[in-house]
């Protein structure tokens, strides 16, 4: 319990603001008012004027040393516990008129803040995310009439350093590739809000040719020397991903677009990758991959540019799990450089791994592992 003492007539036909602290003891700091308007009997809820219906009020509640007025009457002004023509005399002498009276207050309710962590995005490291936060506050409560803002990391595979965690727009800088959820939180003193943002991490792009030996070769999906949107349709190129669990690595590749229309061997986006052959030969491809149903079950594959076949995939098997998919054509490769194109032809169909192999091994599970790069 506080108590406040001030001196008589200190306060005269003002508000007096009180603010506690929550280093009293209380949860959230809180605001209130004590309003003194002399004369003024609480008579009318819609103002604070002191009229002569307040000085009515006084003559129609006397109170004498006999009867004498609690510490809380409306009408004992000069808090002698008497009501009388005193107390009738300081009504009349503290007239005020709608100009000149107290304005009560209106109570303003804090509103949290509002915010917007910016819109989703993909990088491949070692690039940083620019991070574009928007915060936006009603000024309450007062005080402190100020925000704080915190970047978090939410959720993801690695670390995130942030370049100024606590600034609306920053950078990210994250310790290895995945899919991380960040969020931006903003404080007024009163209430808390926050939003997130999702930041793909592809991992860094290829700096040699996968190497094939005795009669194989092994790729991460996501390790591809490019990835072009060409001519498209739906006008993206192939996003790496996390989310579908299951994979082996960093992750996996998929055209994410949900544009209807199939994308043609001429004109699909595709990811390529630069492989030595020193093991001439008829080759056949496989895929490790996922698809939901049959509007998601095929892409289109090849090398040096040519397709390799007519679809690829394409069959009902294997639906709504990774499944090693056996290309039904083959393909005659020689010694030397190599490209190897895996092209869009229907959304939502996911690679986690290729292998070319001669050998006749069939791959399962994780498959073997990748091959070395020059």
């Amino acid at each position: 319990r506080i108590t406040i003492i001030w001196a008589d007539n200190d306060i005269q036909n003002q508000w007096l603001e009180v603010t506690v602290k929550t280093s009293l003891g209380i949860p959230v700091q809180d605001v209130f008012y004590v309003g003194n308007a002399i004369g003024e009997t609480g008579n009318s809820p819609a103002d604070a004027k002191v009229t002569p219906t307040d000085q009515v009020g006084v003559r129609n509640n006397p109170h004498t040393g006999g009867n004498p007025a609690g510490i809380d009457d409306a009408y004992d002004f000069n808090r002698d516990t008497l009501v009388s023509p005193t107390d009738e005399i300081i009504c009349r002498n503290n007239g005020t008129s709608s100009q000149t009276a107290l304005q009560l207050i209106a109570l303003i309710a804090n509103q949290p803040p509002t915010v917007d962590a910016g819109p989703d995005d993909s990088i491949r490291l070692p690039e940083t995310a620019s991070l574009d936060g928007t915060v936006s506050d009603d000024g309450y409560p007062i005080p402190p009439g100020a925000v704080s803002t915190t970047w978090s990391e939410l959720s993801g595979p690695g670390t995130v350093t942030f370049d100024n965690a606590a600034g609306h727009d920053t950078t990210a800088a994250f310790s290895e590739p995945g899919t991380y959820v960040l969020r931006l939180m903003a404080d007024d003193g009163g209430g808390t809000t926050w939003d997130q943002v999702t930041i793909t991490v592809n991992p860094p792009a290829g700096t040699g040719a996968f190497q094939e030996s005795g009669g194989q070769v092994v790729m991460e999906a996501e390790n591809f020397d490019s990835n072009d949107t060409r001519l498209d349709p739906a006008g993206e190129n192939y996003t790496f991903a996390t989310v579908t669990g299951g994979y082996v690595d960093a992750g996996y590749m998929y055209p994410a677009s949900e544009d209807l229309n199939n994308s043609t061997w001429a004109n699909a986006a595709q990811c390529t990758y630069e492989i030595d052959f020193t093991n001439p030969g008829t080759y056949t491809i496989w895929l490790r991959r996922y698809c939901d149903d049959d509007g998601h079950n095929s892409c289109h594959v090849g090398t040096d540019g040519v397709q390799v076949g007519g679809t690829c995939d394409n069959t009902n098997v294997g639906f709504s799990s990774w499944h090693w998919h056996e290309h039904d054509i083959t393909v005659s490769i020689s010694a030397g450089r190599v490209t190897f194109n895996l092209r869009r032809r229907e959304r939502g169909y996911k690679v986690d791994r290729i292998v070319i192999t001669k050998n006749g091994n069939t791959p399962s599970g994780a498959g073997p592992p990748e091959s070395p790069r020059s």
